[in-house]
């Protein structure tokens, strides 16, 4: 071979060549001489394939198939835990009272019960600062008449 003309490279590629023929040809002597042979050695080597989801179409792959695990049957033991414990046991009487759901705005009534008693106590004293102008202004009788009217038209809104 002149290797004068060709680079490093394609000489390492045309060693590889020459290196994979030679095993090819080895692989061929082989596969004459121990057929057999090299069947068994691979099943020995080689894990054993397993076919869990896959079903294959071949025969002989058929044989290597596993077969579904059963899930255990939860009916059984449910049956097993209910016939454990006692079934005629007394239930304890629930109170109804402390289940009834309470209203539901009762939280926000509770929540704002002290301002609404200050607000209360503000609008009765202006009630009352408004009859006294009103007394100073003119007539006793004006202011009472004035007030009825009010608390008339209170009453006819709520």
């Amino acid at each position: 071979m002149a290797t004068e003309g060709i680079s490093s490279l394609e000489v390492a590629a045309l060693n590889r060549k020459g290196r994979l023929k030679a095993l090819a040809e080895q692989a061929g002597e082989n596969q004459d001489h121990g057929v057999k042979r090299g069947l068994q050695d691979a099943e020995s080597n080689q894990p054993r394939i397993k076919f869990r989801n896959y079903q294959p179409l071949d025969e002989t792959l058929q044989q290597q198939t596993v077969e579904k695990p059963s899930a255990p049957s939860a009916k059984e033991d449910i049956e097993e835990i209910l016939s454990s414990t006692n079934a005629n046991a007394t239930r304890e009487e629930v109170d109804l009272i402390n289940l009834a759901p309470r209203k539901p705005d009762w939280d926000l009534k509770r929540a704002i019960e002290d301002k609404m008693q200050k607000l209360e106590r503000r609008t009765q004293r202006c009630i009352v600062d408004i009859i006294r102008e009103r007394l100073r202004e003119g007539n006793l009788a004006d202011a009472v008449e004035a007030v009825a009217k009010d608390e008339a038209y209170e009453s006819d809104s709520d």
